[in-house]
């Protein structure tokens, strides 16, 4: 990987304090000077506030004074003087290369105007060395420096002790000395620099106005001696003496962007030690605002760019978001653009470009972004003189850009040209450089691909190892010894070492002794606090696989399987970090491709059927978790400490409001507001952990907020029996949960994980290539019900195929699922009828490719065998979870009866612009007024917007929702219902908690569809209508007719109908499987496309 390239942080300087302007020259009174006067507190209110027009107006007024003092020096120099420090200042504010010029030539105009022994000298000579300094800065004339430290160093000489002017002919000297150390390498003038800083601080009375420059100057120095020698006491310094220079600092003064960006820099630059996301939030925070306060043409303009790029170029790396490094390129673009050819500051930026382009062309795999990359890198090394500090990260950086030249290209050119540049990169890195882990790093990566590419041409000891994976071992191991044990980088360098261990091990090398070194390191990577926890779980990955390859090694390993498993499983939270967004969260989880079922199927093996449902459980659905978690009541807490509760309460509401929020779409214009506000969220997901350890630390508290154990989960099953069905490659098992007992292992041998992902595919083809009749189908194209799944399609009977193809897969899942659980409870005497002699009723919690199978249809259907479907015997229920059903009971009276009809909001939207018409949806309201009558309150169109919508579910008991559905595949949470005025979103349901829901009924396609990625987190429209607060939800698995909808709704409705005017236990399972068994009898068995969608949830 490219290293993260350094920012730069800017000293200042005390002249512009003073500016001799207030200095006592003795050639005229000030009563008679009055333009004098008046530009002295037009200077003195542009420091204070900074307006330009004051200093364009001192700027003029110096100007004059210079004509009117012709023919006496002493006034001229005065005015020259006066004239070439306000130029000066306006420089740094437009950049103009002209007003600098001419401050210089009146400086060196003033030096000869005055005599060696005048007492101004030092302030003369102070300016003049200065403003050198300053030009240095654009042109990198090494004369222009060296003339500058000259001068200044006079000017200190010059300067009696207990001069008042001392501190700031310190702090003059104390810059060109930091910078010619940022040139040269120089520790010898970096620690000079920092004892001139720190003399002028002491010299300095508090209440200074030069205070506050004062500390941002040693602030930059001990930054800059941090960034060489590692010392993290200097970088707290530094981002102390910041913190204090900006607290300082009036607003409106000039100087407050120079600062903001010093301290976003040291921010930044402990980031990158650490790993703190917090500061990485304040850097960009800092780095925004002090671009916001530069004026463009401002030299400090490019400065300012190249940080904020930096920031967020590492904010890509933890957050994956393109948009954050697509910002960074266009910053450090600009920041070249404005940059003058010679400057240099140029090799930096060109770097930092390179870097960025770089990664870009890591994801996107563009050659041109890898070429402009390694040429930018190239160029950055050409600019950049011997003995330079940076010519080691130039150098490392281009090596990474070459190896990774030769992924595409396979030239064995660039790859030993990488090498040679990492191995140069290490001999010019000083040996407690913080830079030199990651070089190692590096170049034992590069040596590693070397060995993995040279096959049977790799050089080999006489032992019979290969050299480059030893070598690459002996620059691992060292760079784990010399990075900081809380570096977020140490956990990558254990996972890396851990794999040369897993290679050597596997070409037959010392196999044992390799194995048990691997299994070390990867161990380590699992227990690092600190850095990204997707490496600790890869390497826990990679440890079970390994101790699975060596069941007999002699050695103890470092964990036990299940303790491997459990530690995996510990680190999810982290993963999806509550301070993320929920779309970032998924797209973490997603990218860990974590297989828990393994887990579970390990714990199965082991016998230990209570850990493998509590991992089943604290693993599915894990970031809606995490958000009904914000929710959780805190009644027990209040009572026992008030004031925890009462922080917490508002750390968990600020939380959810920023739950669903996506930096996708945030302008360049509220950029600032936006990081400051993602700032705010990680400051409160942060807090909110806090909070949390020190409750549990509490009496009576330590299983506050804790993962449900397994005797808890167990009354899940109180009405009925759960079945919980772990599909892994190693085997295939049910869990079943009936009220008690104990738990019910059921193996399942006959099914697999492949033959589950067969059935998936074979289902999901045909059901992706059919029409879809409620989302897309105008009316004019639709036939007869009946008949329209009698056509033939071009090309062959499409409607055979499905048919026959949903035979297959409904006999699969009865013959080697459905049937041997239900032999199996038959045989124990536990499945039984319900106390009316009804159906029994079970609810299915399946895993991986089996979330998105029909168990609730499996059977033999004629004409291939004697009729024996699971719908002839039971009544099947979905969950995604345990814990939705122990959610709280519906509204109940002492009998257990409802206490009053349920109000119904049925909103039906036929004609909602932009999609198909769908006309069937009226007959459904119909339909359910006359089941309901007054106790439904219809919504059409054009009512049905979304606010109306949602404001009609926080009144209403039950819901319908016959509309459009969508499940959209690149954004998970704009899966959606068409309403008249837009999408009510997967996000926007997620941000509502409604507390008088019982039951919703969304007669809309897709709404029960899962994510292939993601199957165990049930990212869809029914299951979030059960988080929000629904009891039972009706959905739909694929895409459903039209015309379907009133027949399944009519029978479903008027047999809800008569159990509300019964009383006691609503039974909508009971429900929706006649209203299915209608449709079915209705379109006929063998039309498995349109009876099958329909499947219940909940309770």
């Amino acid at each position: 990987m490219s290293e993260d390239i350094e920012g730069s942080s800017l000293p200042e300087d005390l002249s512009r304090i003073d500016l001799r302007l207030d200095s006592d020259v003795g050639l005229m009174e000030p009563s008679q000077d009055t333009r004098g006067e008046s530009g002295k507190a037009l200077y003195k209110r542009y420091m204070e506030h900074g307006d330009i027009e004051d200093l364009e107006r001192c700027v003029a007024i110096w100007r004059e004074e210079v004509q009117s003092a012709r023919n006496d020096d002493a006034e001229t120099a005065y005015a020259l003087h006066n004239l070439a420090l306000t130029l000066q200042a306006r420089f740094e504010h437009y950049g103009q290369p002209n007003d600098l010029e001419e401050a210089i030539a009146s400086c060196q105009c003033v030096l000869k105007l005055t005599p060696d022994d005048d007492v101004d000298m030092s302030s003369t000579l102070n300016n003049l060395g200065n403003a050198l300094r300053t030009r240095f800065q654009s042109s990198g004339s090494s004369v222009d420096l060296q003339d500058a430290i000259m001068h200044l160093t006079r000017a200190t000489e010059l300067t009696p002790e207990g001069s008042p002017d001392m501190p700031m002919m310190l702090n003059s000297l104390g810059i060109a000395l930091w910078t010619r150390s940022k040139s040269s390498g120089s520790s010898v003038d970096l620690q000079d620099a920092i004892v001139h800083y720190t003399r002028a601080i002491e010299l300095t009375p508090e209440g200074s106005p030069a205070m506050a420059t004062q500390l941002n100057n040693l602030g930059s120095a001990l930054q800059a001696r941090y960034e060489s020698s590692g010392s993290s006491v200097d970088l707290q310094d530094a981002i102390m003496r910041y913190t204090r220079a900006i607290e300082l600092t009036p607003k409106g003064n000039p100087d407050m962007a120079s600062r903001l960006n010093n301290l976003g820099n040291a921010l930044w630059t402990q980031y990158k030690s650490l790993g703190s996301s917090v500061d990485l939030q304040g850097a960009i925070m800092h780095f925004t605002h002090a671009i916001e306060l530069t004026p463009e043409g401002s030299p400090y303009m490019p400065m300012w760019l190249n940080n904020l790029g930096n920031a967020l170029q590492s904010l890509y790396g933890s957050s994956g978001s393109s948009v954050d490094l697509q910002d960074a390129i266009v910053h450090f673009t600009h920041a070249i653009e404005l940059t003058l050819e010679g400057s240099p500051d140029m090799p930096m930026w060109l770097n930092n470009l390179g870097s960025a382009l770089w990664t870009r062309s890591q994801f996107s795999g563009s050659s041109v972004d890898l070429q402009d990359a390694i040429v930018h890198f190239t160029h950055a090394i050409e600019l950049t003189p011997e003995g330079s500090s940076y010519m080691p990260m130039w150098l490392h950086n281009l090596g990474s850009a070459l190896q990774t030249r030769y992924q595409s290209s396979g030239s064995s050119v660039d790859l030993q040209d990488a090498i040679l540049h990492f191995t140069h990169a290490i001999e010019l890195t000083p040996e407690s450089s913080p830079t030199m882990a990651s070089q190692l790093n590096s170049l034992g990566n590069a040596l590693c691909t070397q060995y993995k590419s040279s096959g049977s041409s790799a050089r080999y000891e006489s032992s019979g190892s290969s050299v480059d994976l030893q070598d690459a071992i002996v620059h691992y191991t060292h760079a784990i010894e010399l990075i900081p044990e809380s570096h977020p980088w140490r956990v990558c360098y254990f996972y890396h070492l851990g794999t040369l261990y897993f290679l050597s091990m596997e070409s037959g090398y010392k196999e044992a002794d390799n194995a048990i070194q691997a299994m070390q390191a990867f161990a380590g990577a699992m227990e690092q606090a600190s850095g990204d926890p997707y490496w600790s779980v890869q390497a826990g990955l990679k440890y079970i696989e390994l101790l699975s390859m060596t069941p007999s090694i002699s050695t103890p390993p470092p964990l036990t399987k299940l303790d491997a498993h459990r530690q995996i499983l510990n680190l999810i939270p982290r993963v999806i970090w509550l301070g993320y967004d929920l779309q970032k969260q998924y797209k973490k989880l997603a990218s860990l491709k974590m297989p828990v079922s393994h887990a579970v199927s390990d714990a199965i093996t082991a016998g230990e059927y209570q850990q493998a449902l509590e991992w089943l459980e604290c693993s599915r659905a894990i970031v809606w978790a995490q958000v009904l978690q914000l929710r959780t009541p805190l009644d027990d807490l209040a009572q026992h400490h008030p004031q925890l509760a009462s922080r917490l309460q508002a750390i968990s509401a600020a939380l959810q409001k920023d739950a669903s929020e996506s930096s996708s779409n945030i302008s360049t214009s509220s950029k600032g507001h936006f990081y400051a506000r993602r700032k705010d969220t990680y400051d409160f997901a942060l807090e909110y952990n806090c909070i949390i350890e020190e409750i549990r630390s509490l009496e009576g508290f330590k299983n506050f907020l804790q993962p449900k154990r397994a005797l808890q989960l167990m009354a899940a099953c109180t009405s009925s029996p759960v079945i919980i069905i772990n599909v892994h490659r190693s085997r295939c098992d049910a869990l079943v949960l009936i009220h008690n007992e104990d738990i019910i292992h059921i193996p399942l041998p006959l099914f697999s994980y492949d033959h589950a992902g067969k059935l998936h595919t074979q289902l999901w083809s045909f059901v992706r290539r059919r029409p879809k009749a409620r989302n897309d189908m105008h009316d004019s194209d639709r036939n007869d019900l009946t008949e329209r799944f009698l056509t033939t399609a071009t090309g062959g009977d499409t409607q055979l195929d499905e048919e026959v193809e949903m035979r297959a897969i409904l006999h699969d899942l009865w013959a080697q699922i459905v049937r041997p659980i239900i032999d199996a409870l038959k045989y124990k005497g536990l499945f039984k009828s319900g106390p009316d002699g009804d159906l029994p009723h079970i609810t299915w919690c399946p895993t991986g490719p089996l979330v998105f199978l029909p168990l609730h249809a499996a059977g033999i259907y004629p004409p291939h065998g004697i009729s024996e479907t699971i719908m002839d015997i039971a009544v099947s229920s979905y969950t995604p979870t345990l814990d939705v059903l122990l959610q709280p009971q519906a509204r109940r009276d002492n009998d257990g009866n409802h206490t009053n009809y349920p109000k119904l909001l049925v909103v039906h939207q036929p004609n909602v612009p932009g999609y198909a018409p769908i006309p069937h949806t009226i007959d459904e309201a119909e339909e359910i007024h006359k089941a309901f009558r007054s106790h439904a309150n219809i919504v059409d169109e054009p009512n049905g917007t979304v606010e109306a919508v949602l404001e009609g579910m926080r009144t209403h008991d039950w819901v319908h929702l016959a509309c459009h559905g969508m499940q959209d595949i690149e954004n998970r949470l704009n899966s959606a219902f068409a309403l008249s005025d837009g999408k009510l979103t997967l996000s926007r349901l997620m941000s509502e908690h409604i507390l008088s829901a019982e039951l919703a009924v969304l007669s809309a396609c897709q709404t029960a569809m899962g994510d292939d990625e993601l199957p165990e987190e049930a990212i869809h429209l029914a299951a979030r209508m059960l988080n929000i607060g629904y009891r039972s939800v009706i959905g739909t698995m694929w895409s459903i007719y039209d015309e379907s909808a009133p027949i399944v709704m009519k029978p479903f409705y008027h047999t809800m109908a008569k159990q509300v005017a019964k009383g006691g236990e609503l039974q909508p399972a009971y429900a929706l499987h006649e209203a299915t068994r209608v449709l079915r009898k209705k379109v006929g068995e063998k039309n498995f496309m349109q009876w099958v969608p329909y499947i219940h949830l909940g309770l």
